[in-house]
């Protein structure tokens, strides 16, 4: 999504309003990544059913005025990983499995990457019975993508 901000902005937009491509009102919000500050316009995503009804309204020649109201923070913080390895295993040949620590609004704690918290908690304790080739790292993300 971030590109399709950069290209509109590129072009002069000064706001964009993307429909969701499939039906209904369970829309997610993107995540734009701090490398994006400044770069991108400002976005707001509507139900395809609404951009479906818009696109039809202006392909019939009507006016169409939209208002964008975005509320949003950017703000530096400070955040910590989380990494383990096996003190077994050849340090010139790891595999690496990660998963994020942190939360979104919409998914707040475990439900936002409970699962693969678990799941590497689980490797790593099936990985400590036996002995492998290779060096296993394990990481625990702290902050958003």
């Amino acid at each position: 999504m971030a590109d399709k901000l950069k290209l509109a902005k590129a072009h002069g937009a000064i706001a964009a309003i993307l429909y969701n491509q499939s039906p209904g009102k369970d829309i997610s919000t993107p995540t734009l990544s701090l490398s994006n500050y400044g770069l991108l316009i400002p976005v707001g995503i509507v139900p395809l059913e609404d951009g479906s009804a818009w696109l039809d309204a202006l392909a019939a020649g009507e006016k169409l005025t939209v208002t964008l109201v975005v509320d949003a923070v950017v703000q530096l913080e400070e955040s910590w990983n989380v990494i383990a390895e096996t003190k077994s295993g050849d340090p010139d040949n790891v595999i690496m499995l990660g998963a994020h620590l942190d939360s979104v609004q919409e998914g707040a704690g475990i439900n936002d990457d409970g699962s693969g918290s678990a799941a590497l908690l689980e490797i790593m304790r099936s990985v400590s019975k036996y002995k492998v080739k290779n060096k296993v790292r394990f990481a625990w993300w702290g902050a958003e993508e």
